[in-house]
């Protein structure tokens, strides 16, 4: 819902990049998804694939986010 969440998401991968840590398994969580319009939720696949979104407040996506988070994880132990 944040409008500087592009700035945003290129700081933390600049930081992460400083740190050497940008080339880790990486999961890009979006909070406060009950905040975004219903048009705006939908551009989130097209603008950021790898993003799952979440809202503490409805609790919602947070399925979708322990299957990604298993996934990766499987992914990592192999």
């Amino acid at each position: 819902s944040n409008p500087h969440c592009p700035e945003q998401k290129k700081v933390a991968e600049e930081v992460l990049r400083s740190m050497k840590a940008d080339q880790k398994p990486l999961i890009l969580v979006l909070n406060k998804a009950d905040l975004l319009p219903e048009e705006e939720r939908k551009k989130f696949p097209q603008l950021y694939p790898e993003a799952v979104l979440i809202s503490a407040k409805t609790q919602g996506g947070f399925q979708g986010l322990l299957t990604y988070l298993e996934t990766t994880l499987q992914g990592i132990a192999r």
